[in-house]
């Protein structure tokens, strides 16, 4: 995909429960990748040094990621990754008409502190009222590749691993455990392996001056089974530092920020959790507010970032 590259500025706000604020700010990097009408649009956010101040995932925002990211760690992270896996059920697009609405749901590695991101996963879209599903892969800045269809309730198990570093050969694997279908292929990539997601995303959409898409209604999504591999060391996403980013809309020209998602805390062995998409249960909030950690901690934590967008109409669609 085309890399647009922008950079910006993510305000960080730390806050103490009943005690004191504190403000920090930080210098982000933030690229984005287009999918044109034959490819996918996915954007992704990458954010500079974050504190690594407990091994509770930090509760962030951002415009289109919803979900887990890991590194070794967050204020200095090394180019360790080298696995990620997760497996979840294709959730069931609510039809939306006149609007399209677009999501994805998928692992990766790299992406959020670089330019880097293999990753793979399905998308589930509403185009003229028409429910559109299918699984996917793609290796930035490389468009996204599409690779078969698949249904609503179709068990995913999904896998990239670092197979040769010495040639930079990854194996991207996916499987739809329900129809007995399996995608198993292997890509020569020069990955940051900095940072390991599991994340459901808003696209961006259009050929030229993208916009980020209307965020489909996929109701309640469990993604489970999530362990990765840094270093020398294998563990679920709660082995590692970590970042709980959920996703809001940022209205250009104004104090509002609209919450697009719910990201749950991670389950007792830190490798599952959900992200709801449902209009109903997401709640809309004005000017800076503070979301909590998702450990048991007396610090909270927000982020605005400050790139705008406009959230307008699906330009065009993927369809041919």
């Amino acid at each position: 995909m085309t890399n647009l590259g922008p950079k910006s500025k993510l305000a960080i706000v730390l806050t103490i429960a009943l005690a004191y604020t504190i403000a920090v700010n930080y210098v982000c990097n933030s690229s984005i990748a287009l999918r044109t009408k034959d490819s996918l649009v996915f954007t992704r956010a990458a954010f500079g040094a974050m504190p690594n101040l407990s091994a509770a995932p930090i509760a962030v925002n951002d415009s289109n990621w919803a979900g887990y990211i890991i590194a070794s760690d967050l204020q200095n992270p090394q180019s360790i990754v080298t696995n990620v896996n997760a497996s979840w059920t294709v959730p069931s697009v609510v039809p939306s008409i006149p609007n399209d609405t677009f999501s994805a749901i998928w692992i990766g590695i790299g992406g959020f502190f670089d330019n880097t991101l293999i990753q793979t996963g399905t998308e589930q879209e509403s185009i003229g009222g028409q429910e559109i599903y299918s699984a996917w892969y793609e290796l930035l800045p490389q468009f996204s590749v599409t690779i078969g269809s698949v249904s609503p309730g179709d068990q995913i198990n999904a896998s990239i691993q670092l197979v040769n570093s010495n040639t930079e050969t990854w194996q991207i694997s996916i499987q739809d455990l329900t129809s007995n279908q399996t995608f198993q292929n292997y890509f020569n990539y020069a990955a940051s392996r900095l940072s390991d997601e599991w994340i459901v995303e808003r696209p961006e959409i259009g050929r030229r001056g993208a916009t980020l898409a209307a965020l489909a209604d996929i109701g309640s999504v469990a993604i489970n089974n999530c362990v990765a591999t840094v270093g020398t060391q294998n563990g679920s996403i709660s082995t590692f530092p970590g970042v709980q980013s959920i996703m809001y809309d940022i209205i250009q020209n104004t104090t509002g920020t609209t919450q697009l998602t719910t990201v749950s805390k991670l389950s007792t062995d830190g490798a599952s959790f959900t992200v709801d998409t449902s209009p109903a249960v997401v709640p809309e909030l004005v000017g800076w507010k503070v979301l909590p950690l998702t450990a048991g901690t007396s610090l909270l934590a927000f982020a605005l970032k400050k790139r705008w967008h406009r959230n307008s109409k699906v330009v065009e669609s993927n369809l041919p």
